[in-house]
């Protein structure tokens, strides 16, 4: 498989089912396996941190030492299996890491965006310089241990998504401004993790194509649009729009997505997730200029999506789901916790 031929992915989803230390756990393993053994073209991991200041919850995949490493090597090992794409998601939380685990949170300045989580400090040019030295280093762990790449998470109010946004990044310095400056780190950290690695590494970019209510950074469509033309001009391997609905239109009634594929005029794999259920709703995504369907609850309902239903045309298990069919289907315990936060996914 290669990503050129790749037309269904994994989603990477938080699933807390990674042991507290950050070693890999059997539920991720199991969870993840399954679903490249089902018939995933790529499998995308959970987001991984890669600082230890940047552990966004409880139970999440690690990658900011070199103890994580054998774990990560058994988990590549066990995607390759089954001829898919194992491609470990790559981020650091920032203001929304865990206030538990986390002292001092960083960000890109000292604003409160939300009621319920305070300000984080807002990091010095070493802070930065070592964040980026932070992300080189994880991909490196991520090569040696066998993956095929890496997604950099430049979405939903993360770390690059603070410094990307203009309520999140209110810096004089040469990190905020203009779009240029507050593009700085996002720029400097892609270039850096593709100057050290091998040329055929994937390297991946997941963005957001606007704001959302819940992580207010000031993320513009307009901006978005703009930056993935800078993002095309470092020759990253795929941009992937986390849109949480494909077929959401802007106010003129074009849909999102067509737009950000206009803007990428073919030049770049356009990977996409976000209310992506039936064979008819794939093929409508692929119509719309999406190279690489991602997805998310339908994966997580129904193992062999991409047979059962991309190739098959068969319904997939919708939602709402019992706790028994999550156990089937290769959940553990604290994912099965965690989706039963989810409004009507749990019978």
């Amino acid at each position: 498989m290669n990503l050129k031929q790749a037309k269904t992915a994994l989603a990477p989803m938080t699933n807390l089912q990674s042991q507290k230390s950050g070693e890999l756990g059997d539920d991720e393993y199991n969870w993840l396996v399954s679903r490249a053994k089902a018939g995933f073209d790529v499998v995308i991991s959970c987001a991984s941190h890669v600082s230890k200041s940047g552990q966004g919850w409880l139970g999440e995949l690690a990658c900011y030492e070199d103890r994580f490493v054998p774990g990560l090597k058994k988990l590549a090992k066990g995607l390759h299996q089954y001829d898919c794409l194992g491609i470990v998601q790559i981020f650091h939380a920032g203001y929304f890491a865990d206030q538990e685990l986390v002292r001092p949170r960083l960000s890109a300045s000292e604003v409160r965006l939300v009621d319920h989580i305070p300000a984080a400090k807002a990091m010095s040019e070493a802070e930065i310089e070592l964040v980026i030295d932070d992300f080189v280093k994880a991909a490196q762990r991520i090569e040696k241990a066998g993956w095929d790449g890496v997604e950099i998470h430049a979405a939903n109010g993360y770390l690059f998504s603070q410094f990307l946004g203009k309520r999140s990044n209110t810096r004089t310095d040469k990190w905020g401004g203009s779009l240029e400056n507050r593009y700085r780190l996002l720029n400097e950290t892609i270039k850096r993790v593709k100057a050290n690695t091998i040329d055929n590494f994937i390297v991946g970019v997941r963005l957001s194509p606007q704001d959302s209510e819940s992580r207010p950074v000031g993320i513009e469509f307009n901006e978005t649009l703009e930056l993935i033309t800078k993002l095309e001009d470092l020759n990253v391997s795929y941009i992937h729009l986390s849109a949480w609905d494909v077929f959401k239109k802007d106010n003129d009634g074009e849909c999102i997505v067509s737009k950000v594929k206009k803007a990428i005029e073919n030049k770049t794999p356009l990977m996409a997730a976000g209310e992506i259920w039936t064979q008819a709703q794939a093929q409508k995504a692929h119509e719309l200029g999406i190279d690489i369907v991602a997805i998310g609850k339908a994966a997580i309902t129904t193992p062999d999506w991409p047979i059962r239903v991309y190739k098959n045309g068969d319904n997939p298990e919708f939602t709402p789901v019992t706790e028994a069919h999550l156990k089937s289907a290769h959940l553990g315990t604290d994912f099965i916790k965690y989706m039963s936060r989810w409004p009507g996914f749990l019978k």
